[in-house]
């Protein structure tokens, strides 16, 4: 299978010269992996809308939260991977960085993503941007890990799933940062059309990593 996909790949990167000699380009389906930690689902939800979104494209998708991955499982055979990972108290889950250090050789090989989901990455603010940025690049100087793209996405305040004290808590620090909230409603701040615009430069990465 893996001389196929060299085969393949081989015949997709010809020139144009080679190409008038008869060799046609062939579209063929890549093996993904979109690995996830989530806490109150909303990272889930990003990766399964990436998952289906690819899956429609046509491609070889698998999905998994780390949780449930075994410490020998492999992913050496994928041909690209994603993993996503929220931010709760300034850091992501520990579950999250165990993953990434079990796997730094194939993470390092093959073409990555690094999707952090937060709340301050739907602030338009500069500097909380720049914040949400260093959080992610804290996390890989952690792990060791050097994706090839790292991706900040806005999350959501799931106030009706928090109990009290997390509740009051965000609440508060929303009111801080100069955004009135209800506590009784759920708020939702991805941008899905960024989403799926990452799908495809996920998609576009692994198939041309020369270029990525």
């Amino acid at each position: 299978m893996n001389r196929l996909r060299t085969d393949l790949r081989k015949i997709r990167n010809e020139s144009p010269l080679d190409l008038a000699h008869g060799i046609q380009p062939i579209s063929f389906a890549v093996k993904l992996l979109i690995a996830y930690a989530s806490n109150e689902g909303q990272t889930a939800k990003i990766a399964h809308r990436i998952e289906h979104y690819l899956q429609n494209r046509g491609e070889d998708v698998d999905v998994a939260d780390v949780s449930a991955i075994p410490p020998n499982f492999s992913i050496g055979s994928y041909d690209g991977v994603m993993v996503a990972a929220p931010v709760y108290a300034q850091k992501h889950p520990y579950i999250a960085s165990q993953f990434v250090q079990t796997h730094p050789h194939s993470l390092n090989t093959v073409p990555s993503i690094f999707v952090s989901v937060s709340l301050a990455a739907a602030d338009s603010k500069l500097e909380t941007q720049a914040a949400a940025k260093r959080l992610a690049q804290t996390f890989l100087e952690r792990t060791g890990w050097k994706p090839t793209h790292t991706e900040c996405v806005a999350g959501a305040l799931a106030y009706t799933h928090y109990g009290f004290f997390k509740r009051m808590m965000l609440h508060w620090i929303m009111r801080r940062a100069g955004v009135k909230t209800d506590t009784s409603k759920d708020y939702e701040y991805t941008n899905w059309k960024a989403v799926e615009e990452l799908a495809e430069r996920f998609l576009a990465m692994v198939r041309d990593p020369v270029h990525a």
